[in-house]
């Protein structure tokens, strides 16, 4: 496949806690914007995403654990 180009919207990413007496909510600038694949290629909606990098994440200072035998994410902040 090969390189794609997708529309880049101004947007900052915002964390809400799961927990049941969370913190405030936490902001992540994204100074570039987010791209976003809305075009309809693939039959399937699971692929119509945001595309978060890992740049935005390791400049917000997350830690980030990745489960793919539970299909979960787990994010803490700083």
């Amino acid at each position: 496949m090969g390189k794609v180009t997708v529309p880049v919207r101004d947007a900052d990413l915002w964390l809400v806690s799961n927990l049941p007496s969370p913190p405030d909510p936490f902001r992540i600038v994204l100074h570039r914007g987010l791209p976003f694949h809305d075009v309809s290629t693939v039959p399937d909606p699971q692929f119509q995403r945001p595309l978060i990098g890992v740049r935005a994440l390791r400049l917000a200072g997350l830690k980030v654990e990745l489960d793919f035998a539970r299909d979960t994410v787990s994010v803490w902040t700083p």
